[in-house]
């Protein structure tokens, strides 16, 4: 709620977009997001700024995957992905970009897609230097093998993603590496 009134009542449209971006990035309803990415998109097209259009496309596409209109999602991001490829200082944007868009293959059952998305995820935020994104696509590679039943591989990531990094920070408050073992396990019984 403070960061939907923080957007609302800025008059800096910089901070603005910066909250919408922000606003996509967490779990909030699709229809509560969709006015912000869409005022998003107004600013950043009549201030004629294509880093702010691309954040606003980002909100964009987290509304269309929420809602589960993966063709969307996926025609969107691809545009993004082609824009940020071409902008290196915009690199933690475009790695966040190809993470969502494994996100959208796995929602959409296109998982082979989204593994090998996966994997160049892992490849670049180990560039990057990114070890929260590097662990939750180790994570997410064993989660899609998981959905394909093969629980023996998905295990193989979800330890690698354990072992990631020895800082307990990365993982104190990510649950969903844990539960994801504890799933694979379970079905292996």
């Amino acid at each position: 709620d403070s960061l939907i009134n923080a957007i609302r009542t800025s008059r800096d449209d910089q901070k603005k977009i910066a909250g919408i971006l922000e606003l996509a990035n967490q779990a909030v309803n699709p229809d509560t997001l969709l006015p912000f990415a869409k005022a998003g998109m107004e600013i950043a097209i009549k201030a004629n700024n294509k880093e702010w259009q691309n954040s606003a496309r980002f909100a964009l596409i987290g509304y269309y995957a929420r809602k589960n209109i993966t063709d969307s999602a996926l025609l969107l991001v691809e545009s993004l992905l082609a824009d940020l490829k071409k902008d290196k200082t915009r690199s933690g944007l475009y790695l966040s970009a190809l993470f969502f868009k494994a996100k959208i293959l796995d929602r959409s059952n296109q998982y082979t897609k989204s593994l090998s998305q996966l994997v160049e995820v892992v490849e670049l935020a180990e560039e990057l230097k990114d070890t929260l994104t590097m662990i939750q696509a180790m994570t997410g590679i064993g989660w899609v093998q998981m959905e394909m039943d093969q629980f023996q591989e998905a295990l193989y990531w979800l330890y690698k993603a354990k072992s990631a990094s020895r800082n307990p920070a990365y993982y104190n408050n990510y649950g969903a590496l844990y539960s994801n073992m504890a799933s694979a396990y379970n079905s292996l019984r």
